[in-house]
């Protein structure tokens, strides 16, 4: 995490983002982030739904991480999406 970020919604995106966002493209639009926070708040998200994905494929019960519930795979390719609209990958 950044140490420069001291803006608690900012802090609360980064741990939960699905929380704050219901879609990657809102954390692409929002103007009060900066690109950093916009990646670390993406790579967040992206990290969880990985998390989850794995553990459904591990016959893991379904419980949802940092998001809605639904299809983390998708979420994912959106999240990927969004990274390229900022330029990150």
């Amino acid at each position: 995490m950044l140490n420069a970020i001291n803006d608690p919604i900012v802090d609360e995106a980064i741990k939960d983002p699905g929380k704050i966002y219901d879609t990657p493209e809102e954390v692409v639009q929002d103007k009060h982030l900066n690109k950093k926070e916009k990646k670390i708040i993406l790579e967040s998200w992206e990290r969880d739904q990985i998390a989850l994905l794995n553990a459904e494929n591990e016959n893991m019960p379904e419980e949802p991480i940092h998001g809605r519930p639904g299809n983390p795979a998708a979420l994912i390719q959106d999240i990927v999406e969004a990274k390229k609209h900022l330029g990150l990958i």
